[in-house]
Order: C-alpha cells, then sequence, then structure tokens
C-alpha cells in the first residue's frame, strides 16, 4: 500500500513539472511586422517639424537655437601647417629629392635608418652633410668612452612659447662637429622643415632656432643627438594659441 502510494505521488510530482516546464518549449509562431510608412518630404507635418532619416521629429531636437548653441564649446583654431616651398634652401631640396625618386627614404622619416656619419669626409666638406636631412641622425650618437664627450643642453630643455614665436634649443658638444635636432610633433627650424643638422661653433655650441607656425600646438618634443658625443638631449615644449 505505502508502495501504491509513493508512485502515486511520483507520478503526480512528474505531472506537475511536466505542465510547469511545457509552456517554455511551445512553439512560438512567427509574424511579420509591416512596416509603417515614413514620413516623406511632402508630407503634411505639424508646424516646426521635419524629416531626419524618413522619420519625422521637431526641429528642436536637430537644430540648435541661438540660446543652446552659444553654450557649445567653441574649437579653437589651430590653423593648418604651411606649405613649404622645396626651393627654399639645400635641406628643402633634399627632402622633395627623395619624395621624387624615391631613393633616399631616410631624409622623409625618423623611424628610416640615416646613412653612416664619415668624419674625414665632413671635416673635408661640412655642407655636403648639413645640407641634406635626414630626421634619424638623432639616433646616431657616439658610444660612450674615453675622450668622448657627452651632448649636454645648453638652453632650457623644458619651453613655453606661442605659436609664431621662435625659440633657441642650444646643445654643448666638440667645436665645429655636426647636431642634428628633430621635432617628432610639427613646429619649423630655420630651413622650414622639422629636423636640421648644424655645425656648433667654436665654442662647441650648436644652435637651431625651432619656431611653431599654425598647426603645431600644446606639447613638441624634440631630440637632439651628435656623432661625435654620447647620449642624447630632448626638448619638451608647450606651445600655445595667441591670445586675442
Amino acid at each position: 500500500m505505502k508502495a501504491f502510494i509513493g508512485l502515486a505521488v511520483i507520478l503526480g510530482l512528474g505531472f506537475i513539472v511536466s505542465m510547469v516546464f511545457r509552456e517554455p518549449f511551445q512553439k512560438v509562431e512567427t509574424q511579420i511586422v509591416e512596416p509603417v510608412a515614413s514620413y516623406s518630404h511632402d508630407s503634411n507635418l505639424p508646424k516646426d517639424w521635419g524629416v531626419v532619416g524618413g522619420i519625422a521629429r521637431p526641429k528642436s531636437d536637430v537644430a540648435f537655437s541661438e540660446s543652446n548653441s552659444a553654450a557649445m564649446p567653441q574649437i579653437p583654431d589651430y590653423g593648418l601647417q604651411p606649405d613649404v616651398d622645396p626651393n627654399s634652401n639645400p635641406g628643402t631640396q633634399s627632402v622633395y629629392e627623395a619624395l621624387a625618386s624615391a631613393d633616399a627614404p631616410e631624409r622623409l622619416s625618423p623611424f628610416l635608418p640615416a646613412k653612416p656619419f664619415d668624419e674625414d669626409r665632413f671635416s673635408e666638406n661640412p655642407e655636403e652633410y648639413l645640407s641634406i636631412v635626414e630626421p634619424s641622425r638623432v639616433w646616431q650618437s657616439a658610444q660612450p668612452g674615453p675622450n668622448i664627450p657627452v651632448l649636454t643642453p645648453k638652453s632650457e630643455t623644458y619651453q613655453h612659447m606661442k605659436q609664431g614665436e621662435v625659440v633657441a634649443l642650444k646643445v654643448l658638444t666638440l667645436p665645429g662637429k655636426p647636431v642634428t635636432f628633430t621635432s617628432f610633433d610639427l613646429g619649423a627650424f630655420q630651413n622650414d622643415l622639422n629636423s636640421i643638422s648644424v655645425a656648433a661653433d667654436e665654442s662647441g655650441i650648436a644652435t637651431a632656432n625651432f619656431s611653431a607656425p599654425p598647426g603645431t600646438i600644446a606639447q613638441v618634443n624634440v631630440l637632439a643627438a651628435s656623432p661625435v658625443a654620447s647620449s642624447n638631449v630632448r626638448f619638451s615644449i608647450f606651445v600655445s594659441l595667441v591670445e586675442n
């Protein structure tokens, strides 16, 4: 008798469970809903309404009024980097020759290896080296060792300037030897480009005049190196807009 009652209870529970879980597994009939006709530009719309993407909406949803447009933040006009005349100096000529021929890609990027430095050839004809722009010369500093000077800054390495101004960047190396300055964030040196090689004076001071034309803004990083001195010098320049 007890066994019969237990079996009845089990069957009853099974029936209840099957009824509870049957609903989710029932087949659901899909219905195709016809798209609602959208407004066209010829529709009779309420006053001050318009059609955006085929949907009628109040014009206030998509148009700025004079009151709220004045509250929108104004985007500063940073300007555009000016064009460079390819014939303005030997440095620009060297870059445009590389663009035209594709034979000297090292003149176009700081991440393509520059040609090895030949000190004897430089001593014979410094202008040949200085007239060619190779931005990646900033990675060609000398290996530290006896009688190898360390390139040191002779001007402030952190500076603030406004667009249109010029600052002098100076480092100390051996007298008469070359130093290359390369900006990684626009700007221009005295050759109208963002990289230049200059010779140090009789005191060993090499100077590059950095300017911030339109388009150059905020943080600018400039690296300097000399092939006869160890280490690099990094200049950090913050460029701001001229206040109206």
